[in-house]
């Protein structure tokens, strides 16, 4: 349970980071 916890979070950050360097590129 505290994996996937973890594991949420986590991947929504990365998608987060990868939209703000496109945005950054753009």
């Amino acid at each position: 349970m505290g994996r996937s916890l973890k594991k949420g979070p986590y991947v929504e950050e990365r998608l987060f980071n990868k939209i703000l360097e496109m945005n950054k590129k753009n």
